[in-house]
């Protein structure tokens, strides 16, 4: 999980030359990235891998999105990041 920055905002969801790209290839089976104040993405954006590439990783009904991997679920509230 990370926050988007100014300098970082581009690479942080870009999945095919970004740093979706990199995780997908360590086997990073999922990654969230957080902008609490909605500057370059609405919210959260959040990605599975699926075989060799990343996938959009949706919320659930409550909102939330649901680790596969850890017992948690992960939203935004406010500019705040629950668990």
């Amino acid at each position: 999980m990370e926050v988007v920055s100014e300098s970082t905002h581009e690479a942080d969801i870009d999945q095919a030359r970004g740093k979706g790209y990199s995780y997908a290839r360590a086997g990073v089976p999922e990654h969230l990235t957080l902008d609490p104040i909605g500057q370059y993405i609405a919210g959260v954006a959040a990605w599975r891998l699926v075989g060799e590439r990343c996938s959009v990783w949706e919320p659930g009904q409550d909102g939330r999105r649901h680790s596969e991997q850890l017992p948690v679920a992960i939203a935004l509230e406010g500019a705040q990041a629950v668990v």
